[in-house]
């Protein structure tokens, strides 16, 4: 399957379901960079072949982690569905907006639709005057 970056997708079957070239076009709209590092491309795979399991991703920092979950995650996204994300620390969001940012950037260029992400956020980290 030729992608629209360049890349060819060899998968190890030879046959190609309609959702995995569902996923994989979805994913080219997406994603929001010319091209996928090695580590990425192993992440987006991963995250294609879910079926209701726990997936943990342990990779460097720079390796493109967040961008590859977050364009796979609005890839197998059904209508109606909520992603939910959660971090330890409130900086560490920053990332998943600059990513986000970055899709709807491209996807509003190419008059696609756009992902809202709302941060929920405990009140301790608010106000430095509530108890």
């Amino acid at each position: 399957m030729q992608c629209s970056w360049g890349i060819n997708i060899k998968f190890e079957s030879q046959e190609i379901s309609e959702n995995q070239i569902k996923f994989w076009a979805k994913l080219n709209e997406i994603f929001p960079y010319y091209s996928y590092r090695k580590e990425q491309f192993s992440i987006i795979k991963a995250i294609q072949n879910l079926d209701n399991e726990i997936l943990m991703i342990n990779a460097e920092t720079g390796s493109g982690k967040t961008a590859a979950v977050l364009s796979a995650l609005l890839s197998r996204k059904e209508p109606g569905e909520r992603i939910v994300i959660f971090t330890k620390m409130l900086g560490q969001m920053d990332a998943w907006f600059r990513e986000l940012g970055l899709i709807n950037d491209f996807n509003r260029k190419m008059k696609n639709k756009t992902y809202t992400m709302v941060p929920l956020v405990g009140k301790s980290n608010i106000c430095p005057l509530v108890d």
